[in-house]
């Protein structure tokens, strides 16, 4: 996970850079920029999340309940081409957004401590905007956790292990985003959790989440 935040992040800014050479040309003896058909913005979010748990058996003696978290990151948005042809550049009816996020996942267990999972989300989403600014968000989540607390969780006679619970998730996310022409961002998602949380724990996560944003444009 960590190798793939360092690979998106490379690659955005590899973007960034190519996409700006493209968009200036000589005019005289000074340089003045195109009007470029895409927009490519990148910045901070923070948010909150609601985590759930489900698939975890009976006899776990467990009940978990869901709870809120934070996370927070980096966000990079692609948006292609113009709605009309007389429409600016980044207006068009598709987009990609590619984030790196720290989330802070709690659930609360019956008769335990809560279990706390920090993991490192990385979301790519294609977008389709039903208008310049509001656009509907599908695509996966690749999850991994970086760290569990309590040690254990204890039911009864019966603990488990929380070290154990470095599981690799691929989860499935739907959305709704808006961005305002000033940089502000707002969303709302849903993520699907997919894979046990481990072989002898058969819980899955699920999220639910609302951010806050703000994208500064790399071309204008």
């Amino acid at each position: 996970m960590k190798k793939l935040f360092v690979f998106l992040t490379l690659a955005v800014c590899s973007l960034s850079l190519a996409a700006q050479e493209d968009i200036f040309e000589m005019e005289g003896d000074g340089v003045t920029p195109l009007d470029s058909d895409n927009r490519i913005s990148i910045g901070p979010k923070v948010g909150i999340n609601y985590a759930s748990m489900n698939g975890l058996g009976d006899e776990y003696k467990l009940d978990p309940k869901g709870a809120i978290g934070f996370q927070g990151g980096l966000a990079a948005n692609f948006h292609f081409g113009r709605r009309t042809s007389k429409s600016d550049g980044g207006t068009g009816l598709w987009g990609l957004q590619v984030e790196a996020l720290f989330s802070q996942r709690t659930i609360k267990m019956e008769g335990s401590d809560d279990l706390k999972l920090s993991c490192l989300e990385v979301p790519i989403l294609a977008q389709f905007y039903a208008t310049p600014s509001l656009c509907i968000e599908l695509g996966p989540t690749f999850s991994g956790t970086l760290s569990s607390s309590p040690d254990q969780l204890v039911s009864g006679d019966m603990a488990y292990k929380t070290g154990d619970l470095k599981a690799f998730d691929v989860m499935l996310t739907a959305g709704v985003g808006y961005k305002h022409k000033s940089g502000l961002t707002v969303g709302g998602r849903y993520n699907l959790g997919m894979s046990e949380l481990a072989g002898n724990f058969e819980g899955k996560v699920s999220t639910f989440t609302v951010s806050v944003g703000y994208l500064f444009n790399l071309i204008k």
